[in-house]
C-alpha cells in the first residue's frame, strides 16, 4: 500500500507557573501525517507523554487555524501507565492544502509545543486591457489574515530564471470576501508570474507563486 508520511515532534512547553517546591506540569506531542489509501484521505496518529507518568488523564488535541485567536478540539485520549497517551485523527489537511493549521496537546491546563503548518496562497495572474497585470491572491476561508498593503511581485521569464519587472501592494476586493488584488504596471509583453514574497505571506503562510501567464 502506497503511504506518504511526514512526521513532526513537539516537546512540551510550560506554560502554568507551579507553585513555589513544585515539580514542572508538561505534556509532549508528536504527530505523524499518512495517507490511507481505504479512504483515500490524510489522517495523523498522535501521541505523547505527560509529566505526572499517571494513568487515567485526559489529554485533548487541539487544531488551531492561523488567523483565528482559538483553537478546537479534535480528539483526546486517556495516559496509561507511564504516562503515555496516543490517539489518531480521521482526516487531516493534505500536505499540498491551501490551509495554515496548528496542533496542539493540551493536559491539566498545560499546552504542548505546536506542530505547525504552513500552506501557499492561492495567487493567479492576467493582463488587462491597459497593459497593466492584475494579480488575484486568496486566502482559504478558516485563515481569515488580512493581506492590505502586503507587498507582490511580477516576474518576466528571461531564459531559464525569473527577474523581477514590477511590485504593487495588495487591496482587498470590493466584492469577494478572503481576497485581495493588486494592479502592477508592466507594459512590454512577455512570460510573466506573480509572487507573494516571504515577507508578505507571513506568519501564517510560505512564500506563494503563481502559474505563469503570457501578457
Amino acid at each position: 500500500m502506497l503511504r506518504f508520511a511526514a512526521s513532526l515532534s513537539a516537546v512540551a512547553g510550560l506554560l502554568v507557573a507551579p507553585s513555589p517546591g513544585a515539580p514542572a506540569q508538561s505534556v509532549t506531542m508528536s504527530f505523524t501525517r499518512f495517507y490511507d489509501n481505504a479512504c483515500r484521505c490524510y489522517k495523523a496518529r498522535v501521541s505523547g507523554q505527560v509529566s505526572s507518568g499517571r494513568a487515567g488523564e485526559y489529554v485533548v488535541v487541539l487544531r488551531q487555524y492561523c488567523g483565528l485567536s482559538f483553537g478546537t478540539s479534535v480528539a483526546g485520549a486517556t495516559t496509561r501507565d507511564g504516562g503515555f497517551w496516543e490517539t489518531e485523527l480521521p482526516v487531516v489537511s493534505r500536505p499540498d492544502a491551501l490551509v495554515s493549521e496548528t496542533y496542539r496537546a493540551r493536559w491539566n491546563g498545560n499546552l504542548s509545543a505546536p506542530v505547525r503548518f504552513r500552506g501557499r496562497l492561492s495567487v493567479t495572474g492576467f493582463r488587462l486591457q491597459d497593459g497593466r497585470q492584475r494579480v488575484t491572491v486568496k486566502t482559504p476561508d478558516v485563515n481569515p489574515v488580512k493581506l492590505t498593503g502586503r507587498a507582490i511581485v511580477v516576474q518576466r521569464q528571461q531564459g531559464a530564471s525569473w527577474a523581477k519587472v514590477a511590485s504593487a501592494r495588495l487591496a482587498a476586493h470590493p466584492k469577494v470576501y478572503y481576497t485581495f488584488i493588486a494592479n502592477a504596471p508592466v507594459q512590454r509583453r512577455g512570460r510573466l508570474r506573480a509572487v507573494v514574497p516571504a515577507a508578505s505571506a507571513a506568519p501564517c503562510f510560505v512564500t506563494s507563486v503563481s502559474k505563469p501567464w503570457t501578457s
